[in-house]
Order: structure tokens, then C-alpha cells, then sequence
């Protein structure tokens, strides 16, 4: 008989355990890739969201805060600036981009960004386009809005709908005067900005103003404008320190770089990959004895089926060959078993992270790492199963000789 046909009936044969080993591989592997996947998931996704702008100008405060609510839109605002900053920086030689950003709405906690139309354009003439729409327009006059993906879908708004804003980003005190109109939907980009909500700061102005009662044309009011955060692009990297530096000087602002405030979160995010690593390494000693007690408890099966396959002449290669095809065949099904459980635990990890965070998750990652780690995982299982069952078999083997 083929071999490897043997070693299949002979895995049927012992149902039971095959049927518990490879799930406790699958458990442990599981566990494992889970880790690495969502924290490479995670520190993709971050470091995507960062990379945009070198600077974000506020209010002087919690930088980490300020980055948070500016570019991921958590947290309430620390405070305004001034709009002139704004105007300062656009007209500063040294500034590729700049961006006003304008927060404090939101329509079912999703919030309401007033900015203006270079939020969605490319850096530079002939680059990659950072926003393309799905169907409709951008905003062309007050109260008009482009949502982002996650928006439109959850929902289920489309160009031509019509809604009422809230104070804040709870849903309370609603602008009953005030009604936006969707004039365009965002493809998906898989960051924060697929739960935005995208209107001209002129509209987000004009909603307060409604609110309380003010004015909103006169000159002089024109003059105390003011925006929650403004997101600055140098021409170059090395002009940065100089931005900054003439910023913090000023009254009640602050410029941080997003980078190094993200870089400090994922420091925070790394002990928690640790002791997650820490538990999966323990759900691997966990297994690695759930498979020696297995094998173990299948030694009085196999040590009968070893003398007699030695007793009809098979030789003790032929033996030892099949006891390592069959736990060959355990191994790699655990293991697979185990990265499509993994991808499943991702892909809902991915859901909540796009519905809270704003940013999707890869899912099916195979990295160098993954692959690594994946063959190791199978080689460990496979040496484990097979120490214990080749000790068994040179031990019969030994005493028929003696």
C-alpha cells in the first residue's frame, strides 16, 4: 500500500486525537497570527494617517489630543485659532498646503468638517489623487456636503439627501434652521476621512453663528473667524522645525508633529502587543502538552501497530516515515486551521476599527513574518508529536532485540 495512503487510514483510525490536536495547533496559531496581524494592521494604518500633513496648528493644550481630534477626529476640540493664522501660513513661501479644519458638529456622531476644497487635492501637480468621489460633486456653496464611504453606507444617505446637524457629538441640540444637502460620496480611502462628513468652513461658521444669534456678513465679525486646527504641508521637511517654532511662540498655539504623536501611540499599543504575545506564547505551552498528552495516550495503539508492521518485515525507515507523515498532516492542518481562524478574529477586529477608528484593516496579510512564524509553528508541532512517538518506537524496538 502507498504510504502516504497508510498514513491517511491510519490518521481515520485515530479520529479522536487527530480531531483535538489540530485544534489545539489551530488555538495556538490563531492566537498568534491574531497578534501579529492586528498590530501590523494597526501600525499600518496609523502611520498611513499620519504621513498626510508634517504639522498640525491648534489650540495650546494636550498635543496628542490635538492630533487625535484633527486627523482622526476623536476626542472634543481643544479650543480655536485664529483664521488669519490660516491665511498667515497660506500665503508662507515655505508652505506647500495648508488646510483649515473646523470642528464641534456632527449628524448621528459622525462629525461635520468644514474645510476647503484642497483637503481633497493632490500635494502637487501630477501626483496620486488622495480622494476620488464614488458619484456626485464636491461642495460648491454653504450647506452642501461630500461624506465619506463609511457615512454613506451606514447611513444609507445619497447626493440629493437632506439633514440637520447637531451641536457637538453627542446628537443633542440639533439646527433646526439649518439643512444640509449630500452632493457627492467619497470613495473609500481606508482612513478616518471615510467617517467624515466634509463641508466649506464657511457652513460650519454660519451654523454657530445661527446658534447664537450672531451676525454673520459684517466686516468686523468677518476679522474674530476662527478654525479648530489647521493641518500645514511644508515644500520641504527641513522647513518644518523653523514653522514650528514661530508658532509655539505665539499666544495660546501650539504646532506638533503628527508623527512623533502617533509614533508615542503606538509605543502605548506595543505593551499591549506584549501581553497579548505573552498570552499566546502561553496558549502554545498549552498545546504543545495537550499534543504530548495525546501522543501519549495513543502510545498503546501504536505501540501494537508498530510490532506488527516490524513482525511483516516493513522497515523501521518505512515506520518512522509514516508516524512523520502523519503528524505532518496534523501539523499543517492545525496550522492552516489556525491563520483562517486568525483572519476571521481580524476581519471582525477590522470592522470595529473602521467603525470607531475610521480605518480599515488588511485582512489575508501574508508577510515575511507571518510566513515565518507560520513554519514555525508547524515544524514546533511536528517535532513535538514526533519526539514522543519515536521514543515509544526505539524502546519496543530495543526490548524485542534484548
Amino acid at each position: 500500500m502507498n504510504i502516504i495512503k497508510f498514513s491517511l487510514k491510519s490518521i481515520l483510525g485515530r479520529k479522536t486525537n487527530t480531531i483535538f490536536t489540530a485544534i489545539a495547533i489551530m488555538i495556538a496559531a490563531a492566537l498568534v497570527f491574531s497578534v501579529m496581524m492586528i498590530f501590523e494592521g494597526l501600525d499600518k494604518g496609523i502611520k498611513d494617517q499620519a504621513g498626510s500633513y508634517d504639522i498640525v496648528v491648534g489650540a495650546e493644550g494636550s498635543p496628542m489630543q490635538l492630533t487625535l481630534n484633527s486627523l482622526l477626529y476623536f476626542d472634543k476640540p481643544l479650543g480655536n485659532v485664529p483664521y488669519s493664522l490660516y491665511e498667515e501660513l497660506r500665503d508662507d513661501e515655505r508652505v506647500l498646503r495648508v488646510v483649515p479644519i473646523a470642528l464641534g458638529d456632527s449628524y448621528e456622531s459622525y462629525p461635520v468638517i468644514g474645510t476647503t476644497l484642497e483637503f481633497f487635492q493632490p500635494f502637487r501637480e501630477g501626483l496620486q489623487e488622495r480622494f476620488s468621489l464614488a458619484e456626485g460633486s464636491y461642495f460648491k456653496s454653504t450647506y452642501e456636503v461630500v461624506i465619506g464611504a463609511s457615512v454613506a453606507r451606514e447611513l444609507d444617505l445619497q447626493v440629493g439627501d437632506h439633514f440637520h446637524s447637531s451641536h457637538g457629538f453627542e446628537g443633542n441640540n440639533e439646527h433646526d434652521e439649518m439643512e444640509y444637502i449630500v452632493t457627492g460620496i467619497l470613495e473609500p480611502v481606508g482612513s478616518a476621512d471615510d467617517k467624515g462628513i466634509f463641508t466649506s468652513i464657511e457652513s460650519v461658521w454660519h451654523a454657530h453663528e445661527e446658534e447664537t444669534g450672531e451676525e454673520a456678513h459684517t466686516e468686523e465679525h468677518e476679522d474674530e473667524k476662527e478654525v479648530t486646527a489647521i493641518l500645514v504641508k511644508p515644500q520641504m521637511l527641513g522647513f518644518a522645525p523653523g514653522l514650528k517654532e514661530e508658532i509655539d511662540k505665539k499666544n495660546e498655539m501650539q504646532a506638533v508633529y503628527p508623527v512623533i504623536m502617533f509614533r508615542q501611540l503606538l509605543e502605548t499599543f506595543s505593551i499591549g502587543k506584549q501581553i497579548a504575545m505573552l498570552l499566546a506564547t502561553i496558549s502554545i505551552f498549552m498545546a504543545v502538552l495537550f499534543i504530548v498528552f495525546a501522543v501519549l495516550g495513543s502510545m498503546n495503539q501504536r505501540r501494537g501497530e508498530t510490532m506488527i508492521l516490524r513482525s511483516l518485515g516493513v522497515p523501521r525507515y518505512k515506520i518512522a516515515t509514516n508516524i512523520l507523515i502523519e503528524m505532518s498532516f496534523v501539523s499543517l492542518i492545525g496550522t492552516s486551521m489556525g491563520y483562517f481562524l486568525s483572519q476571521t478574529i481580524v476581519f471582525l477586529v477590522g470592522t470595529y476599527s473602521k467603525m470607531y477608528l475610521g480605518f480599515a484593516m488588511p485582512t489575508f496579510i501574508i508577510s515575511s513574518n507571518i510566513i515565518y512564524v507560520g513554519v514555525s509553528i508547524f515544524l514546533l508541532a511536528l517535532i513535538i508529536s514526533f519526539i514522543p512517538t519515536l521514543f515509544l518506537f526505539n524502546r519496543d524496538i530495543g526490548r524485542k532485540q534484548a
